[in-house]
């Protein structure tokens, strides 16, 4: 996928889904970025594995890639 049609996609999902959007933990520490988020999900529902198998190549928790 080209690179400025996924940035695209990701500003679309972002504005219309406030989970997408990165934000600030209780310790004040910057989240998960956007574009973390929205590869987790393409590569949820590319190669149909599951959110604890993500975490390996983005650093993205069990937990947070089944949201």
């Amino acid at each position: 996928m080209r690179r400025d049609l996924f940035i695209r996609i990701k500003d679309a999902v972002e504005a219309n889904d406030s989970y997408f959007v990165q934000r600030r933990n209780a310790a004040g520490k910057l989240g998960l970025s956007a574009l973390q988020k929205v590869t987790t999900a393409f590569r949820m529902l590319a190669y149909g594995i599951p959110g604890d198998l993500t975490d390996e190549c983005i650093r993205i928790g069990e937990t947070t890639g089944i949201k």
